[in-house]
């Protein structure tokens, strides 16, 4: 429950960050007489990059991770994908600041209870990060039988404790073997 409570988080703080990055980006590449349209092109690939690295780990199957390289690359779409995150928590806490005193209460705090959700979202995707990197492999349906030696000489032992008293059991020469009410035929 908590697991996916951190990957929900993570993945609606990222897609936060992919509206706002990358539509700003995009708005910027969109404006033909702006001069920045390079910084809009990196802002919106930027965005982009950040949000599909969040969305691997968050939707990647148990296990994927589990890998020495893939372990680091866990780490690393954690710190790709939490960094515009944790840029837009520190703009608006910034430009909020504490707003007991605003002019604007409803803006300033509106602001700041964004960059708290945001911040607490870069907080989610490290931590999803890292458990990714933590995870094992698959587990296995069954663990593998594991059958000693001493088993072994046991099992043998019995086997030829069954034959021999087997073999040294009186023939009928009938065929048939009567025990209580119970006709037993051997074959």
């Amino acid at each position: 429950m908590m697991q996916r409570a951190i990957g929900a988080v993570a993945f609606l703080a990222s897609l936060v960050s992919l509206i706002v990055i990358a539509g700003g980006g995009a708005a910027l590449l969109a404006i033909e007489n702006s001069g920045e349209r390079g910084v809009g092109a990196l802002l919106a690939l930027g965005g982009a990059i950040a949000f599909a690295a969040v969305a691997a780990l968050v939707f990647a199957k148990k296990g994927t991770f589990a890998a020495g390289p893939w372990r680091a690359s866990a780490i690393a779409a954690a710190i790709v994908g939490a960094m515009p995150v944790a840029g837009l928590a520190f703009v608006l806490i910034r430009f909020a600041g504490l707003p007991f005193d605003s002019v604007v209460p409803l803006i300033d705090w509106a602001a700041f209870a964004l960059g708290l959700v945001l911040a607490l979202g870069t907080i989610m995707i490290l931590a999803l990060g890292h458990r990714r990197s933590q995870e094992g492999g698959v587990p296995e349906l069954e663990p593998p039988v594991v059958v000693h030696m001493q088993q072994i000489r046991h099992a043998q032992q019995q086997l030829r404790t069954a034959f021999q008293a087997d073999t040294l059991r009186p023939t009928l020469d009938a065929q048939d073997d009567a025990h209580d009410d119970v006709r037993v035929r051997r074959i």
